[in-house]
């Protein structure tokens, strides 16, 4: 019985080996994940939701539902983010403020 198990192992083992052979894994999906997912997480957005997007972009990525923009959209995002986790930019709940009182100090000149 034992024996039977081990072959059986040894056979479905090669079967994976020759699957990778065949059709390497795509990385895209899951870059695009994590891009979006540690965007939106530096950005402030609690951690569900971070993973929540993550999900939703791998799943999109998977089925090549719109690759090529979320890349570019993560691109973007991530060119964003990044200054806003290093304090260069304000939080997006301030971008509101921020953006009235530049309007309002521009209407004085």
């Amino acid at each position: 019985m034992f024996k039977a198990g081990v072959e059986v192992l040894s056979v479905l083992i090669d079967v994976v080996r020759q699957d990778f052979k065949d059709h390497p894994i795509d990385n895209v999906p899951w870059m695009n994940a994590a891009v979006f997912s540690a965007t939106f997480y530096l950005a402030g957005t609690p951690g569900w939701r971070s993973l929540l997007v993550g999900a939703i972009v791998l799943a999109a990525s998977k089925i090549h539902y719109g690759r090529r923009t979320l890349m570019r959209a993560g691109v973007v995002l991530l060119v964003i983010g990044l200054p806003i986790w290093a304090g260069l930019l304000p939080p997006p709940t301030k971008w509101l403020d921020t953006m009235h009182s530049v309007m309002a100090d521009m209407r004085l000149i």
